[in-house]
């Protein structure tokens, strides 16, 4: 089989890689996204799905699982591809036909003259419900709200007690009429974004203190710190219990300067390794504003410089 040569490869689909893949894929330059998480979209997704951006240009606020879909779409509409859970862990430069060779997890190849890495923090995976590890895969526990599933007036337990636990548990009682259990192990919540008051104002009934015990695909059963056992039936669970950073490999390439865990790159976002570029919040620059604009800004500025370096050796 002929191989396929692209002309950039993307590593990391948060915004910043979604739109990198979009913009080069504009100016017709053959483009793939690879990501390592089964998630794209970055902290947009794994972090505040549910909460609305209020600065990015042309919105007076979009939600951010919207504005990921947003760049998605963009992104099949120009037929360009997007691949999850794939890490790239080495990489070969052949130097004689100008182009790299691009190794994942399972020992497939990738080809691709130019790569730009787009990584952002880092990827997560959720911290899974302990002690019961036959829920962590049951179609029935979430561990984010999914764009797929009818939440609407269903019974709906919401395990956590930080923002985004809120945030979900608040977002299914005004958006869909669930009806909602908040647990969470603590004496108070954690979140910023609504008071414990302004939760039961909405009718969210709040557990504190309360630590799941045992599950069954009907029922929790939950004891508070009292020793009192209680039963809730449920419909799903949404399980929020922080989540864990996932070690990136690029951060074991040879020659790749790194610095802090951030990458070191040139004015022209040139890393260290001729060829491979670095954009949005996974660069070093202390002046530098953590943002999803300045992230596109960056990949404006490489995707251009490609562009020109391809033109002129052709």
């Amino acid at each position: 089989m002929e191989k396929k040569i692209y002309d950039i490869i993307v590593i990391g689909a948060g915004p910043t890689g979604l739109f990198s893949t979009f913009y080069a894929s504009y100016l017709k330059l053959n483009t793939i996204c690879v990501e390592l998480s089964e998630n794209i979209g970055g902290q947009l997704t794994n972090l505040y799905p549910n909460k609305f951006i209020y600065d990015f240009p042309g919105f007076q606020k979009i939600k951010a699982n919207d504005f990921v879909d947003s760049l998605k779409k963009q992104i099949l509409n120009l037929k360009s591809e997007i691949i999850t859970k794939t890490s790239i862990n080495h990489f070969k430069y052949i130097d004689n036909e100008d182009y790299f060779e691009l190794y994942d997890q399972n020992n497939n190849v990738y080809y691709a003259k130019f790569v730009i890495i787009t990584i952002g923090i880092g990827s997560f995976t959720p911290n899974k419900i302990q002690n019961f590890p036959d829920s962590h895969e049951h179609d029935k526990v979430h561990y984010f709200l999914k764009s797929d599933c009818d939440y609407k007036d269903k019974n709906i337990l919401v395990l956590g007690g930080g923002n985004s636990a809120v945030d979900i548990a608040e977002q299914l009682v005004t958006q869909y009429n669930s009806n909602v259990n908040l647990i969470h192990h603590k004496d108070e919540l954690k979140a910023n974004s609504f008071t414990k008051d302004e939760l039961i104002s909405k009718g969210i009934n709040i557990h504190l203190n309360t630590e799941l015990v045992s599950w069954n695909p009907e029922s929790c059963i939950f004891k508070n710190q009292e020793n009192n056992s209680s039963e809730l039936f449920y419909d799903f669970i949404i399980v929020q219990y922080g989540l864990q950073p996932l070690h990136s490999p690029i951060h074991d390439w040879s020659n790749l300067k790194i610095e802090a865990k951030k990458i070191i790159v040139d004015n022209n976002y040139e890393t260290s390794i001729k060829n491979i570029f670095a954009a949005g919040d996974c660069i070093k620059n202390d002046k530098r504003i953590n943002s999803i604009i300045t992230g596109m800004s960056e990949a404006t500025i490489i995707i251009n410089n490609i562009k020109n370096i391809i033109k002129n050796k052709n």
